[in-house]
């Protein structure tokens, strides 16, 4: 017996909501297709759009490509979701909060050196942490406050403008007079994003390529950072 039209399209709507067997599911020995947990596969969807975000930024991406990028169909999705935009803010944004908090912790420690060696090698290992950390968030940090003008927007007073408001409440007490902290510290992220842009973006033959001379340059970057903050600029060479 023919089913009718109405059971097939039913049928149909249901095998289009079966989760793909790919990223979001595991083969176990018996051949058997193994659902991931809820939070599993959040994390999942969560690491596969980041990709897809600093790819094609929030206007750009769409959900049948968030979808299949994380191996499932977008009801499956939206189960996770109730938007694309909660997506981006939980896949982009949220990260780059945790990284600022990891930045704020370490110059909590600036405050214990001993002495002003001690302060500066601890200033230079943290300008090498964070430049890791621009590294890192980068592309995110970029879809963050340039997808769309007023998130950017929001993105900048509620997460970034704080974040450098108490970096320079610390660094106020280690400064000396007649020196802005905030804009210290605004001229200090200006410069390791411009730093990690440059890397992103040039195409010179002097770029380094392997890991180990891609982490040398960082080194050697947070050195001449640190001294350039720490000491200012040297004075010309005599001619």
């Amino acid at each position: 017996m023919t089913a009718d039209p109405s059971t097939r399209q039913r049928r149909a709507q249901q095998e289009q909501e079966q989760p793909k067997a790919h990223e979001g599911q595991r083969e176990t020995p018996s051949g058997r297709r193994h659902y991931l947990p809820a939070q599993l596969r959040r994390e999942h969807i969560l690491t596969t759009s980041r990709e897809v975000f600093a790819r094609s930024g929030l206007k750009g991406a769409r959900t049948r490509e968030l979808a299949a990028a994380a191996g499932i169909n977008q009801s499956t999705l939206f189960e996770h979701f109730r938007s694309k935009e909660e997506l981006f803010i939980a896949a982009v944004v949220e990260p780059l909060g945790e990284t600022i908090d990891k930045s704020r912790q370490r110059m909590n420690g600036y405050a214990e050196a001993g002495n002003a060696e001690d302060l500066r090698g601890l200033l230079q290992a943290g300008m090498l942490e964070n430049l890791h950390g621009m590294v890192e968030i980068y592309p995110l940090l970029v879809q963050a406050l340039y997808s769309d003008v007023e998130l950017g927007k929001a993105v900048y007073r509620e997460h970034l403008a704080p974040f450098i408001s108490a970096r320079a409440e610390i660094a106020q007490d280690m400064l000396g007079d007649g020196i802005d902290a905030r804009l210290l510290q605004l001229a200090s992220f200006g410069m390791m994003f411009a730093v990690v842009l440059d890397r992103a973006c040039r195409e010179d033959a002097a770029q380094p390529t392997s890991q180990e001379e891609q982490q040398q340059e960082l080194a050697d970057i947070a050195r001449q950072l640190t001294d350039l903050i720490t000491l200012g600029a040297p004075p010309p060479k005599p001619k």
